[in-house]
């Protein structure tokens, strides 16, 4: 996975390639280190994602957990594919799925924590 990084004014534009998969939060991590300070908003467009597992899930909490410790909105926009599908079968809006409607809550529903109770109304993904 390769991420690619554009500044503008005060806005970074992370545009992720390849296979979002098990490391891949970790070179978001250290991609978002980098931004410069005074970054008020960081958006990733991710059309450039061909495949993601599950593990690529703690990506979108790498992104999110960087928005509230600095207090800037964050957004993951553009999936497509199987991606895409990854997060609609996680039961989060693909759309953008580090929104704060899904994120922000103490019971979210995370792949992770498994949890589908108060989870914006949504219900639980088919099997």
């Amino acid at each position: 996975m390769f991420i690619g990084c554009r500044t503008d004014a005060d806005r970074a534009l992370l545009t992720p390639r390849g296979e979002l998969v098990r490391g891949g939060a970790r070179i978001l991590a250290a991609k978002l280190t980098e931004l410069p300070a005074g970054t008020a908003r960081v958006d990733a467009d991710m059309s450039g994602v061909s495949f993601m597992d599950t593990a690529g899930l703690e990506f979108l909490e790498v992104l999110r957990e960087h928005g509230r410790r600095r207090s800037v909105p964050v957004t993951a926009t553009r999936w497509t594919g199987q991606p895409r599908r990854v997060l609609e079968l996680a039961g989060l809006d693909p759309t953008d799925p580090s929104c704060a409607r899904l994120w922000g809550r103490r019971n979210a529903c995370t792949c992770s924590r498994r949890r589908w109770s108060n989870c914006g109304r949504r219900s639980r993904p088919a099997r």
